[in-house]
C-alpha cells in the first residue's frame, strides 16, 4: 500500500454524524422513548402541578363589610335513578317478550337461539346492555350478538325502553359485540 492510498481511505471515512446508520438508531430510540412517555405519562410534572397551591386558593378572602346570608335560590336536587330498579326491569322485560322462560330453558330446547346465551342484564345511564356467554373466539359469536341486538329493539315493549336510547350486546369478557337504537 502506498502513502497516497492510505491517505485517501482516511480521507475517504465519514464522520459519525454523517453515517446514515446511526441517525436510524437515533430515530428509534426517540420514537421508543416518545411512545414510552405517552404510555406512562410523566407522574413527576402532574404531581408538581397537583401539588403547587395557588394563592388564591391558601388564602381565605377578607371580607371587607359583614354580610347578611342571602337567601339564593336551592337548586333542586336531581332526581336519583335506581340503576339495580331499573336493570331489573329491563331484564323482566326481555323474559316476558319470551313468556318468562329463563335463559337455561331456551338455551338447553334450542341453543342456536341467541336469547338462551344470555348471562346478564344491566342498565347503565340511557344504555341498557346484555351480555351473552360467548367468549371472543367463539364461531357463533358476531352472529348471535347481532341477532340480539336487532331483536331486542322490536321485542320489547315502549315502556320498556322508554329511558333506554341504545341496547348494547356485549360478551362473556365486556367487549361489544353489537349494538342498535331502541326509538
Amino acid at each position: 500500500m502506498t502513502e497516497a492510498q492510505g491517505t485517501t481511505e482516511t480521507a475517504a471515512k465519514k464522520p459519525w454524524y454523517k453515517k446514515l446508520w446511526i441517525w436510524g438508531i437515533v430515530l428509534a430510540v426517540l420514537v421508543v422513548g416518545g411512545i414510552g412517555n405517552l404510555a406512562t405519562g410523566d407522574e413527576r410534572e402532574a404531581a408538581q402541578i397537583n401539588a403547587t397551591p395557588t394563592p388564591a386558593a391558601t388564602e381565605p378572602p377578607e371580607p371587607t363589610e359583614p354580610t347578611e346570608a342571602a337567601e339564593e335560590p336551592v337548586p333542586e336536587p336531581e332526581p336519583t335513578v335506581d340503576e339495580d330498579a331499573r336493570s331489573a326491569a329491563f331484564e323482566q322485560a326481555i323474559r316476558d317478550a319470551f313468556g318468562g322462560q329463563e335463559y337455561s330453558e331456551v338455551f338447553a330446547s334450542d341453543p342456536t337461539l341467541w336469547y338462551g346465551w344470555i348471562s346478564g342484564v344491566r342498565t347503565q345511564g340511557s344504555n341498557g346492555y346484555v351480555t351473552l356467554q360467548v367468549g371472543s373466539g367463539s364461531p357463533d359469536r358476531d352472529d348471535l350478538g347481532e341477532r340480539a341486538a336487532d331483536a331486542l329493539p322490536r321485542l320489547l315493549p315502549a315502556e320498556a325502553t322508554a329511558d333506554i336510547d341504545w341496547i348494547i350486546v356485549e360478551d362473556a369478557s365486556g367487549v361489544v359485540i353489537a349494538q342498535s337504537r331502541t326509538h
